[in-house]
């Protein structure tokens, strides 16, 4: 499938409670490969990851893969999966229960640090 989506597809998305970060490199390989066998421009297909996760002020760890960590934690991993990982959008999926409160948090203490962070990366 992720051999299809580097042939076919404008872009990949996938969510972190099913594949976690550490298994990102691996599948970023298997998109690269299919674009390449394809005659494609591997960089031409977007490399995006949907995040469940909370902005709390006191980060936990948790065992179904949500990211529960301060907006300070939010940014560096962020600002790591782009440089690290390759990926170059994100979207935040915070709990149901919470949802404005953790949207709003994260759309003024973590998007513009992030943004901020990357325009710096990239000169």
């Amino acid at each position: 499938m992720l051999r299809l989506t580097g042939a076919a597809c404008d872009g990949w998305v996938p969510s972190n409670i099913i594949i976690p970060p550490e298994k990102i490199p691996e599948m970023q390989r298997r998109v690269d490969s299919g674009a390449q066998e394809a005659g494609r421009d591997p960089t031409l297909v977007r490399r995006g990851y949907n995040i469940l996760g909370i902005i709390t002020d006191a980060p936990e760890t948790r065992d179904d893969n949500w990211l529960v960590t301060t907006p300070q934690g939010w940014v560096d991993t962020l600002v790591g999966y782009y440089s690290y990982l390759g990926l170059d959008s994100f979207i935040f999926w915070p709990p149901t229960t919470d949802a404005v409160s953790q949207t709003e948090r994260f759309a003024t203490e973590v998007v513009p640090k992030v943004k901020a962070a990357i325009s710096q990366l990239r000169g």
